[in-house]
């Protein structure tokens, strides 16, 4: 609904999900929040978090040049923000 009738789904986001269910390991990916800029969600298996990481860090910053970030949380654990891959 928010991308064909309120066309509030701006181009970044559907590069970020369409460009996630590509990697292997990605489950789901979609657009949270309510357009107008807003974040995705992805549910990614543990052993392919730090490539997707990876590989959306590149492709993002290669379709809008600018710098992403990731915040990756586990169920019942603290969410934290991954600054750097290691």
């Amino acid at each position: 609904m928010l991308r064909y009738v309120l066309e509030i789904v701006p181009p970044e986001i559907d590069i970020m999900v369409k460009e996630a269910r590509k990697i292997n390991g990605v489950l789901s990916s979609r657009m949270t929040g309510c357009g107008f800029g807003g974040s995705t969600i992805s549910l990614i298996k543990e052993e392919a978090i730090y490539t997707f990481v990876e590989q959306m860090s590149e492709i993002y910053e290669f379709e809008t040049d600018v710098k992403n970030s990731f915040y990756i949380a586990n169920i019942g654990d603290e969410v934290f923000k991954l600054y750097e891959l290691e």
